[in-house]
């Protein structure tokens, strides 16, 4: 038979411990006690001699059979601070029925506490801190069982992002196909209400790993819907610098204008403003029509919130409308191209496209940017029944270049902007 150990909740240990430290030592200030307990680490910072938090912890834990001292080694691998019986299932793997056995059994030698709501587990910082590092020395014994630790944090980990993008289906306005995992919009506004602090720790805790990208994304739409505009800064942050490190530049436009409109909601307007202008510029350059005038239909709306001067707010819509129009175009012509069959190499008229922004462009302060959007338009390859369109290509560049650089280079590009014959 296992000896019977003594066990006593692990906060009330550590106040009484501390609590008598302070008692002999009346004249030291707290500042300097909590330094001390700081620098040589909580765990082994509290201990007067006679009793040592470390060494309780130490008893309890050796008192564990096998497959309770595995749960708990397992359960400081959660970032949040708590975790469901479903989620300490995944790192286990066993039922959810084993499982709950095996937390209750923790529970009642008062090494995790019973949350508030059924089914939820709670572990005191100093026992998860304790935890995690009998969580290493495990790890450092085998390979194998490094392995094993890292398999269960990648299910644990896997199963908040794939959850979260389900429950971000139902939130997302006029979507279709929603995941099946919820039945509807409530149960999924719950397991996120539940989880939230679970998510942004775990988006914390990876990085910038693809795990901290995906979450930085899909925690959006609520974080905005309950209005926790805080929590909503730190996941775009995330997801931003997540995009960043990886090269992600697809998504890292995103990033950029998500984090812009959390910028505005919390009235950081200089912020939001640059990196709405991060955002457009990225766009431009990749030649995405609509999602360039929707990044303005943004930086637009920041424009107004902050109070800028009306010309700015004016041209930044009409901008918008412009780069719609745009993707309007570009998209109805590709349409008619697979209608029709192909006629040109590359994707339908996009010359066309390139040319009304730059045109655009060039009628505003950005003139730059309308020799950017001419010169894609013209150095696109064309075949040669298509000459006249990049001639006319050719013409529209010279206008913007006109406005920038003078009529010297004007002329060089005129000369060569002569129609051939079809």
């Amino acid at each position: 038979m296992r000896p019977t150990v003594h066990r006593v909740r692990a906060p009330r240990r550590g106040l009484q411990i501390t609590a008598g430290l302070l008692a002999s030592h009346p004249d030291q200030p707290l500042a300097e006690r909590a330094e001390r307990l700081t620098s040589a680490g909580r765990l082994e910072g509290i201990d007067d001699g006679e009793r040592s938090l470390r060494a309780t912890f130490d008893q309890s834990f050796e008192s564990l059979p096998p497959l309770q001292a595995e749960l708990f080694r397992l359960l400081s691998l959660s970032p949040g601070p708590d975790i469901s019986t479903t989620a300490a299932a995944l790192l286990t793997e066993q039922s959810q029925v084993a499982t709950e056995k095996l937390l209750g059994h923790l529970a009642t030698a008062h090494l995790i506490e019973r949350g508030t709501v059924r089914g939820r587990w709670q572990m005191h910082d100093l026992l998860h801190e304790y935890a995690h590092k009998q969580a290493t020395a495990q790890c450092e014994r085998s390979r194998p069982s490094r392995r094993r630790y890292d398999q269960a944090r990648t299910r644990l980990t896997g199963h908040y992002v794939r959850t979260a993008e389900a429950a971000d289906t139902h939130l997302e306005a006029g979507r279709a196909a929603v995941a099946p995992l919820f039945t509807d919009r409530e149960q999924a506004l719950a397991w996120l209400d539940a989880e939230r602090e679970n998510l942004i720790a775990t988006a914390h805790s990876e990085g910038t790993t693809q795990t901290a990208l995906r979450l930085g994304f899909s925690l959006g739409s609520y974080l905005e819907h309950r209005r926790r505009l805080q929590d909503l800064l730190t996941i775009r942050s995330l997801a931003l610098d997540a995009c960043t490190a990886r090269g992600n530049t697809l998504n890292e436009v995103n990033a950029w204008n998500n984090l812009g409109t959390a910028l505005r909601e919390v009235r950081r307007f200089d912020n939001a403003i640059d990196a709405g202008e991060r955002a457009t510029t990225m766009l431009v350059a990749e030649a995405d029509w609509f999602r360039t005038g929707k990044a303005w239909e943004e930086l637009a709306t920041t424009l107004e919130a902050a109070g800028a001067a009306p010309t700015h707010i004016k041209e930044a819509w009409e901008r918008s409308a412009a780069y719609t129009r745009a993707g309007a175009t570009e998209a109805a012509e590709s349409s008619r191209g697979h209608v029709d069959g192909p006629r040109r190499s590359g994707p339908p008229r996009t010359e066309h496209v390139a040319e009304a922004a730059g045109v655009f462009l060039a009628g505003g302060p950005n003139r730059c940017g309308a020799v950017r959007c001419g010169s894609r338009c013209a150095g696109r390859p064309v075949p040669h029944t298509d000459r006249n369109t990049s001639a006319h290509s050719l013409i529209a560049l010279g206008s913007s270049v006109r406005s920038v650089r003078g009529p010297g280079r004007l002329r060089r590009r005129r000369s060569s902007a002569r129609p051939g014959r079809r």
